[in-house]
């Protein structure tokens, strides 16, 4: 939601078409239909309540304080990849880091207080669990190597240093 689309929107097409039951909004106008399903079933969608997690996850946070941090996460395995998508950071400082990761890869997150402790909790914005990973103490060069998830879907992690709110 820090970065326009990616892991934060809901555009199930019976909302955005405002398709009616009986009554589809029918072909745009370059021609081509993009479904007819209800709005009052659009919004019942996995997506729908997808979108009301994410809200209830950055209300734990002061998301109004967070800063995009692109360059502080990254595929741990360097791998090349085929596409452009790649793990998201923002942050408040050294204090937090939030990352949006779109695969269920390992990450390397970079850009921490060296040497320091912080509290490391896994988000399933699927399902909207969450999990601890308990402390964990960033290396010298402020780096911190995560695992991959159980789940085989996008996922977050948020890096809380010790004894900050």
């Amino acid at each position: 939601m820090h970065n326009g689309a990616a892991g934060g929107t809901y555009g199930a097409n019976g909302i955005w078409q405002l398709n009616r039951r009986n009554a589809p909004y029918g072909p745009s106008p370059h021609g081509r239909s993009w479904g007819s399903i209800p709005w009052d079933e659009s919004m019942k969608r996995a997506g729908s309540t997808q979108v009301g997690l994410a809200k209830q996850f950055f209300a734990r946070y002061p998301w109004y304080h967070l800063e995009p941090k692109p360059d502080t996460a990254a595929w741990a395995d360097h791998a090349p990849t085929t596409d452009d998508i790649r793990p998201w950071a923002l942050g408040i400082e050294t204090k937090l880091r939030i990352v949006y990761i779109p695969r269920p890869r390992p990450i390397l997150v970079e850009q921490l207080a060296p040497q320091t402790d912080y509290t490391v909790e896994l988000f399933d914005p699927v399902a909207g669990g969450h999990s601890s990973l308990g402390k964990i103490r960033a290396d010298e060069k402020g780096t911190w190597q995560g695992p991959s998830p159980a789940w085989k879907h996008d996922w977050v992690v948020v890096l809380q240093q010790q004894g900050e709110p």
